[in-house]
């Protein structure tokens, strides 16, 4: 009623004219100069999607001129957050099937399981590169896609027949879309059904094996031969478009072009989620083995290292998708068969790179070293196999440095074979893995000099030289557009995965011990860290040798942390934080200090605070070691410094204005870093463990209500999220003074705390739904749901009232007033005692409602 009657309160709008000038003449924050007017008109494209484009029928992303710029498309080529929020998913998923593998051994049921989730998701793929819009049909198609992927990670490794059946549900949902665009693209309309009917009959497959498998992990002949088909389908339908447009004038007719900046950043995005979700992920869960035998700390460190060294053999040496390299990459460099074998050749390296992580993690799990060492060299063989295949389907600007990349990675895939021909031992294995791909990556790097040579003079690429930091954004100005140092790397998609499994095994923790100051004041320290990094990287990163060292020298620090945690043993933690402030005091703080002369006041101010907090945390190791404990007040007060930091540096410049300078941060940056934190949280630490399998408790329609009912909270707050951030760097909180900064870094705080908090309590509310049916109440479990709801809606409200408005002012803040009224409702469980099922359903209610609140406040004005 509230609501209703502050809209009634908002002066109607004229309904003449297109949305895009009802939205430029309405909107009254700024000058619209005709850049501006651009501008806006994005940020109202962007945050009211579904208003924009509801009324048009489905459309191409690119047409048939095949532009090589990827401003034609109405998405600019970009990922978006539906496909990067299930992406994570499923390389959760694919790491998950570590555990059966390890059991019994079976690599062949490994594999046919990796191409259910693969081949899904591939399906995806090839249809938005072409067809992916933002109107209210492809939101509800990637909310339904969300819902079978969630349905995998519920039943994996668990019931077959659940399993197979999200799976053909996510296979039905594509071709439903693929219909719906033959109905209404002529010219697009024999790929469209061509592929419909391979999806289809992916369906179906998956349909029959749910219907012939048990309630277990079925292998019979009949399940086997089923999945083995459905591994084929793929290919066979490479094959048979191939054939249907075997001649120019058939291609000309039938073949519809793909967005290749979109597949380029998927397969970058996949490559990148596979190392850090079968590697890093559960690497950093072997705490108890790292800590209780040196052996397996040194195969854990050795596999950490094979991941980096791999991330860099793949996505650093040569960056494909630059302008000047893109035509040459196989989606668009010779014939149409050329990019087929690249398709084919993608998801066995993905595979390789998969089996790898389950021989790292096989090591220190205490499996047979036969099955260790046939994983790591069979996986890593695969894996340099399909690159080599891959790069041999690009062309290069340098043909002769071309064959020989590709001739040296032939000659790796053998060297690979060695260890498991001659029958080395686990730890000798993983360090000739190690030693192989340090020397590959070397030669990789040789022969990219030759290739960029100058005058035939080798020269070193950009982004390999060695460059002292510098200041990222200018006082006034523009920042470095289009030199990729303010966009976040490689590596630090890395650590940030790294915190998400932080979270992961903190939230499992506080389940069983319900220890809550032990949870906030480790989850804190995580998030800090974190912001220490985006604090500096923000002003002072740069694609160069020493910052790809730096970053490096930092992960493996933040790793010895998780292993603290997950090794449950706080004199380690304590010990790793230590290093970790050391780490950010001197190679990051430190080293910017003596290289920027302006920033010096600041970057050493921060030098001491870490420094600070290094020796505290050194000291309270110390004590701990001679008394056993140590007073949990020493974190405490290391947590307060580092929140306050801050704080102390806008208070030093306003007292010294001329002398401590705090540099400009880059929003860019900035928000793309914090989006990809929100993210990565969102998926691998709420998602990923609200998936409980049904099959086992007493109430099991309880129990997948309650994953359904997760997984669209899980969306309702992707949209709320990424609804409240605005567009133009004019109207961020980063950039309206240092009041609104401070408060817009508590709100993003706020918001990660709250997403933790989701992914603990609600399993165990779904857990205690499905033992004791309908009228189970956990008050724990309904403490931490309802606090983390309406911490959730508080820090959206916040970052609502701190960001000026896009649009009408009134509007603005009634969409922040509605935010906080959903905090109010949140609580009401709190004073009211429901049962966990009923509560579980008021909080998704209660997201559906903010989520509708923001797009209506949005859309509804233009109706």
């Amino acid at each position: 009623v509230l609501l209703w009657r502050l809209w009634r309160r908002i002066p109607p709008r004229r309904r003449e004219g297109t949305l895009h000038d009802e939205f430029l003449k309405q909107s009254s924050c700024e000058d619209f100069t005709p850049t501006n007017r651009t501008e806006a008109a994005m940020a109202w494209r962007m945050d009211s999607g579904i208003a924009l484009q509801v009324s048009h029928g489905p459309r191409l992303r690119v047409d048939w001129e095949k532009r090589l710029t990827p401003e034609q498309d109405h998405l600019k080529g970009q990922v978006t957050t539906q496909e990067r929020l299930w992406g994570v998913m499923v390389t959760m998923g694919i790491a998950g099937m570590r555990t059966q593998v390890l059991l019994d051994g079976d690599v062949l049921w490994y594999v046919l399981m990796f191409f259910c989730f693969y081949d899904a998701v591939m399906a995806s793929i090839m249809y938005s590169s072409r067809f992916n819009d933002t109107d209210i049909f492809h939101r509800t198609l990637w909310a339904a896609f969300a819902f079978g992927m969630s349905g995998q990670n519920a039943y994996l490794n668990q019931d077959l027949r659940g399993f197979a059946a999200s799976t053909g549900f996510m296979y039905l949902i594509i071709a439903v879309g693929q219909l719906r665009m033959a109905s209404s693209l002529e010219r697009a309309r024999f790929l469209a059904m061509h592929d419909a009917v391979f999806n289809l009959a992916a369906a179906a497959i998956c349909v029959v094996i749910s219907l012939v498998g048990d309630a277990g992990s079925c292998r019979s002949d009949t399940v086997l031969v089923l999945l083995g088909i459905h591994a084929c389908l793929r290919p066979l339908g490479f094959a048979s478009f191939a054939f249907w447009t075997r001649s120019d004038e058939l291609k000309e007719e039938r073949y519809v072009p793909v967005n290749i900046w979109y597949m380029l950043s998927r397969f970058e995005g996949l490559y990148m989620m596979i190392i850090v979700c079968s590697l890093l992920f559960p690497l950093g869960l072997q705490g108890a083995s790292f800590l209780a035998s040196p052996l397996a700390a040194v195969e854990v460190l050795l596999g950490n290292l094979w991941a980096l060294l791999l991330k860099l053999s793949i996505m650093d040496i040569t960056d494909r998708a630059h302008p000047e390299e893109l035509q040459y990459h196989a989606l668009r460099f010779g014939s149409h068969m050329r990019a087929s074998v690249y398709l084919l050749v993608f998801p066995y390296g993905v595979l390789g790179i998969a089996l790898t992580g389950v021989g790292w993690i096989s090591a220190p799990s205490g499996a047979p070293e036969v099955l260790s060492r046939r994983l790591l060299c069979g996986g890593a063989c695969l894996t340099r196999l399909m690159l080599m295949l891959a790069d041999a389907c690009h062309g290069d600007t340098a043909p002769k440095v071309h064959a020989i990349r590709v001739l040296v990675q032939c000659a790796a895939a053998v060297v690979l074979v060695v260890p498991w021909w001659f029958e080395f031992g686990v730890l000798s294995t993983g360090l000739f893995l190690v030693g192989e791909m340090g020397v590959h990556l070397a030669v990789q790097f040789v022969l990219e000099c030759f290739r960029c040579s100058v005058d035939g003079r080798p020269t070193t690429p950009a982004a390999w030289r060695w460059r002292p930091p510098r200041l990222l954004m200018p006082e006034i100005g523009p920042g470095p557009e289009g030199s990729g140092d303010d966009k976040v790397s490689s590596q630090e998609h890395f650590f940030t995965v790294l915190l998400a499994v932080a979270v992961l095994k903190l939230n499992l923790d506080l389940g069983v011990k319900h220890d809550v100051l032990t949870y906030f004041v480790r989850l804190l320290t995580f998030y800090l860290v974190i912001s220490g990094t985006i604090r500096y990287a923000a002003r002072f990163k740069a694609e160069d040798l020493s910052h790809k060292l730096v970053w490096s020298a930092f992960e493996v620090v933040l790793l010895l942390m998780l292993e603290g945690v997950s090794g449950s043993q706080p004199s380690f933690f304590v010990l790793a934080c230590g290093w970790m402030f050391a780490v950010l005091a001197v190679l990051f703080f430190g080293r910017a200090g003596l290289n920027v002369p302006e920033c010096r006041p600041f970057c050493v101010y921060f030098s001491i605070v870490h420094g600070i907090c290094a020796v505290i945390c050194f000291a309270r190791y110390t004590e701990m070691l001679d008394h056993g404990r140590a007073d949990p007040s020493t974190h405490i007060a290391v947590v307060v410094l580092l929140f306050f930091a801050d704080s102390g540096a806008s208070a030093l410049r306003s007292i010294f204005p001329n002398s401590f300078v705090v540099p400009r941060p880059s929003h860019e940056y900035f928000v793309n870093r914090t989006d990809g934190l929100f993210m990565e949280v969102l998926g691998v630490a709420v998602i990923v463990p609200n998936a409980v399998f049904p099959g086992a408790a007493a109430h099991s329609h309880l129990v997948a209500v309650g994953d359904l009912l997760a997984i669209k909270l899980a969306v309702s707050i992707k949209a709320a999220i990424f609804d409240v951030e605005p567009m133009s760097q004019k109207r961020h909180a980063v950039n309206q003074g240092d009041a609104r900064w401070l408060l817009y870094n508590v709100a993003t705080l706020l918001t990660t705390v709250a997403l933790a908090l989701f992914g603990a309590g609600i399993p165990l509310c779904i857990t205690s739904a499905g033992a004791r049916g309908l009228g189970a109440y956990d008050r724990f479990s309904q403490t931490i749901i309802c606090t983390a709801s309406a911490m959730m809606w508080v820090s959206l409200s916040m970052a609502k009232f701190l960001h000026r408005p896009a649009t009408n002012k009134r509007i603005h803040r009634v969409k922040a007033w509605a935010q906080l009224a959903g905090a109010l409702v949140s609580l009401t469980p709190l004073v009211v005692p429901l049962p966990n099922f009923v509560l579980l359903c008021l909080v998704t209610l209660t997201a559906q409602a903010m989520e509708w609140t923001q797009y209506w406040l949005c859309c509804g004005c233009l109706k």
